[in-house]
């Protein structure tokens, strides 16, 4: 098996998936990376091909449907290494290196999509404050976060209170993360909170996690559709949040490290 796997959740993407699929091999070929990748097929009307090369598995996603079911399928198929790809947004190929160097030092980065242009009085508030920042109590200028609208503004505030991580993008579909971080953070989700609720975990065990900005998008393939939100999801992961304790070399499992399941 190779050290590096690929997840993508798809909905309806059959007619996209070669290209896809093209250039994200020739991008891990310039790296001289080896690569296999997993596609789950989450109920297409259109269903994909069986492949035709060694380094593609496709497979549905069972029963459940949903971003969060299809990511629990392909567990079984991943590498040390997995960088999950949503193709809600046309993530450039060419990225896959800034996302590598970040990797060297951290469990997870995380893609962050550009974002569009912010109301204006709302950015000079920004920049007034930053400034204010800067000479009053010497905190230095940092960048703006993107922009993607009202909605994704009061969801990311809402996620950094509730728990925790001060991120730029909750909306992104782009993640490398190690294979530890998974085997402890199983995703209990069924919609497209997994994303969220990954990370999360990942933060309250402590995981290194970095952000690395985006180019633009590309003229890649996207999914006609977006995976669906379920607002059951979240209460369950809030409430009955589950961890799974570390694997140790002598087969036996290190139980000291475990959080307690908030009830």
């Amino acid at each position: 098996m190779s050290d590096i796997c690929v997840l993508v959740p798809v909905r309806d993407f059959a007619k996209g998936l070669p290209r896809f699929l093209y250039g994200w091999r020739e991008a891990f070929q310039k790296l001289g990376r080896t690569v296999r990748f997993v596609i789950v097929d989450d109920g297409s009307t259109e269903p994909i091909p069986e492949p035709a090369s060694g380094d593609l598995v496709v497979m549905p996603s069972g029963n459940a449907k949903g971003l969060g079911a299809s990511l629990r399928t392909a567990f079984g198929e991943i590498g040390e290494t997995v960088l999950i790809i949503v193709p809600e947004f046309a993530y450039r190929s060419s990225d896959l290196r800034p996302l590598f160097d970040a990797f060297k030092d951290v469990d997870i980065v995380i893609g962050v999509r550009p974002g569009h242009g912010m109301p204006s009085w709302l950015a000079g508030a920004k920049r007034l404050a930053t400034f204010l920042r800067r000479w009053l109590f010497g905190i230095p200028a940092m960048d703006m976060m993107p922009w993607y609208g009202w909605p994704a503004a009061r969801s990311r505030l809402r996620y950094r209170f509730i728990y925790g991580p001060r991120l730029q993008d909750p909306g992104t579909g782009l993640l490398l993360i190690r294979r530890s971080i998974l085997e402890r953070c199983p995703i209990q989700s069924n919609g497209a909170f997994a994303i969220l609720e990954l990370i999360a975990k990942a933060n309250f065990l402590g995981a290194m996690i970095s952000e690395v900005k985006l180019g633009k998008p590309s003229d890649m393939p996207v999914m006609k559709g977006r995976f669906e939100n379920y607002p059951n999801d979240e209460r369950t992961v809030f409430r009955h949040p589950t961890f799974l304790p570390v694997k140790s070399t002598t087969g036996t499992d290190d139980v000291s490290s475990i959080p307690v399941a908030v009830s």
